[in-house]
């Protein structure tokens, strides 16, 4: 056997043509419909595939990024004021020269 040679090594079992052709077909099915993603999990069990197989054939055949849902807190206008016045009240804690290098992500909620 010469090194490098392509049938070297483990048979792939799991990410056979067929598999990444049914998970691609799955993945692809959600991209245009908002709220129909399914996750590693619900796509392993409707195909039959091993959960780190399905992952595999996401991440090296398809060179797709898998992400986990998260819940998000959806801000009312009550929240939108309270935020806008705790930053205004943090500003006041720094000289008006420094002011010019400080913004604020909307990522977590600070208090004063």
């Amino acid at each position: 056997m010469t090194g490098g040679h392509a049938s070297c090594g483990r048979k792939r079992s799991a990410r056979t043509e067929e598999n990444v052709e049914t998970v691609n077909d799955l993945v692809l099915r959600q991209e245009d419909k908002l709220q129909t993603n399914r996750t590693v999990g619900e796509i392993s069990r409707e195909t039959g595939i091993h959960q780190s197989a399905v992952f595999r054939i996401i991440c090296n055949d398809l060179r797709l990024k898998c992400f986990k849902r998260r819940r998000a807190q959806e801000l009312t206008d009550v929240n939108c004021a309270a935020r806008m016045k705790r930053a205004k009240l943090l500003l006041q804690n720094f000289p008006q020269s420094a002011t010019d290098f400080v913004f604020f992500k909307d990522k977590k909620m600070f208090l004063v």
